[in-house]
């Protein structure tokens, strides 16, 4: 993976937002979706639909053992878990050690929101996730879409956090776009 710099993608301001991200997952994740345009759906802009397709998200392909904390280990058995891996390990690779009062740790809270099925909360935890960095991705590259925190994050402290994370991210910033300096 030479010559690809995480901090350099247009998602990595969504990306660096989440405390448990993994630089190497994260990679390989933007790796295999390429352009994000191409997985869009012009009629349901909300919808990462094509994205959940991409890495074969569904309950069956996100398996976990149990035993290894809170948030388990993915085990990873053959081609379609591997793939479902990719995301999953890309935001939660660090969960087990995650401040749960942190806002900035969203996807660990969902995915901790059902106890009895690692499975389905790792899996809406996920999704999430990929919704997450579809849109960032997107108000990066499209002049006609904007991301809204107060309708993605569930409560106003995340909404609050990510508004301080951009503004972190844009004072440090040499470069501009039509919403000010990029990381």
């Amino acid at each position: 993976m030479s010559g690809f710099e995480l901090q350099w993608h247009p998602a990595y301001r969504g990306i660096s937002f989440i405390p448990t991200h993994d630089p190497h997952f994260c990679k390989l994740m933007l790796i295999y979706i390429g352009d994000i345009q191409h997985f869009c759906d012009r009629e349901q802009p909300g919808s990462a639909q094509r994205l959940y397709s991409l890495f074969r998200l569904n309950t069956r392909n996100v398996v976990y053992r149990q035993g290894l904390g809170d948030v388990p280990r993915l085990n990873v058995w053959n081609a379609r878990t591997e793939m479902a891996s990719k995301p999953v390990r890309a935001w939660s690779e660090f969960a087990l050690d995650a401040n749960m009062d942190d806002p900035r740790n969203f996807l660990v809270r969902i995915a901790r929101r059902s106890s009895k099925d690692y499975s389905k909360g790792m899996l809406a935890a996920t999704k999430k996730f990929l919704q997450f960095v579809q849109f960032i991705w997107l108000e990066q590259v499209d002049p006609t879409f904007e991301f809204r925190p107060d309708y993605f994050f569930k409560n106003v402290d995340e909404s609050d956090a990510w508004r301080q994370h951009v503004q972190d991210m844009v004072a440090g910033s040499p470069w501009t776009t039509k919403y000010g300096p990029v990381c």
